[in-house]
């Protein structure tokens, strides 16, 4: 891949949850109608970084399941789901946030130590890059906990002349997210198709 140039002209926006959701819209009005190509582009694009720093990562949760169940984006979901261990990301937090601004994205960056995210908005579309960190048998994110052994089990998932690890075993790994993971289910209530032992008092 081609070495990214990054310049130093870039602009830093800080406020705080109200007025970000007073102007996320305009950075993350998603229409269902975003190409399957686009949504492709952004994964490739998000592929090639984190490749070029060697930060090894798994797609989760609805993209998984898209991929899996219907070997496509779901195309009510809003995001590319990405989970990195939170001992590969924090060190190279800021180089991934620079190289995605690099190449046009919005960046919502939370920096909260080993659940820190970023949030790379185009095209009205969004990555979504979680760290979950270790304790004990699980992976953890702020508030949602994951058998690591479904990290370490992962799976190969390919599309056009790219290959992605989705946790596995597959049918385990989206068993143990949703409460059907077999029937599409379309709602703004994630706690309406998710189990309820996912979620922990933060």
């Amino acid at each position: 891949m081609s070495t990214y140039i990054i310049d130093d002209t870039k602009t830093m926006l800080m406020m705080n949850q109200q007025r970000w959701n007073e102007i996320s819209k305009h950075v993350h009005d998603f229409k269902e109608e975003l190409s399957t190509d686009s949504r492709i582009s952004m994964l490739f694009e998000a592929d090639a970084i984190l490749k070029h720093l060697n930060v090894p990562y798994y797609l989760t949760n609805g993209t998984a399941l898209g991929f899996v169940r219907d070997q496509a984006f779901i195309p009510w979901d809003d995001d590319i789901d990405i989970d990195i261990y939170s001992e590969i990301m924090m060190p190279k937090f800021k180089e991934i946030t620079m190289f995605l601004v690099q190449l046009g994205y919005v960046c919502r960056v939370v920096e909260r130590g080993n659940t820190s995210k970023i949030s790379a908005f185009k095209n009205n579309f969004k990555v979504s890059l979680g760290c979950v960190y270790l304790e004990g048998d699980f992976r953890k994110s702020l508030g949602c906990d994951y058998p690591k052994k479904y990290y370490e089990n992962s799976i190969k998932f390919s599309i056009k002349d790219r290959t992605f690890n989705i946790p596995g075993p597959a049918d385990e790994y989206l068993s143990y997210l949703y409460k059907d993971w077999k029937t599409p289910t379309r709602s703004d209530d994630v706690r309406e198709y998710n189990q309820d032992y996912l979620y922990r008092q933060k």
